[in-house]
């Protein structure tokens, strides 16, 4: 290590040590019903 942190890459995804990951998608969702995106984009609502 040489003691630069610079930041290569801008994400807004975050995974915790235990693999959960959070993640902020680049737009705003408005829906009347409830959209669960546990398993997006493999799941069928």
């Amino acid at each position: 290590a040489d003691g630069m942190y610079e930041v290569s890459f801008y994400s807004n995804a975050v995974v915790s040590h235990d693999g959960s990951i959070f993640w902020l998608p680049p737009a705003i969702y408005k829906s009347a019903c409830k959209i669960e995106v546990k398993h997006f984009p493999f799941d069928q609502q």
